[in-house]
């Protein structure tokens, strides 16, 4: 997966032949090593981008984990409520519960 023909050593060390009313060499030489830096700038540009997908999985495994997590706990409770259901408690037979506690306790005080 590797397209990039050249690196950027051998962009630095590439020498062209001279010939009569070649290019000029500094001019040459100078364009290099502005492609060298460019590439230089690329490469950790693409390092960074690396980094970044690593942090972002290891966050989405993070997040997918802690997902699990709520959903075993939401069908735990969902498995409790049913149960109390099925053994004839609910919210309203609840409420009397605590409405005749607190009858005791202020007729206690």
């Amino acid at each position: 997966m590797n397209y990039v023909k050249y690196k950027k050593e051998d962009i630095a060390k590439k020498d062209f032949t001279v010939e009569f009313k070649g290019y000029k060499v500094e001019e040459v030489d100078l364009f290099l090593d502005e492609i060298t830096r460019d590439y230089e700038i690329l490469e950790f540009e693409k390092q960074k981008m690396r980094d970044k997908v690593i942090s972002l999985e290891h966050e989405n495994q993070n997040l997918l984990d802690e997902n699990e997590k709520i959903i075993a706990s939401l069908q735990l409770s969902q498995q409790q409520l049913e149960k109390l259901a099925r053994s004839g408690v609910n919210s309203s037979s609840i409420l009397k519960r605590i409405a005749n506690l607190e009858k005791q306790n202020l007729g206690q005080k």
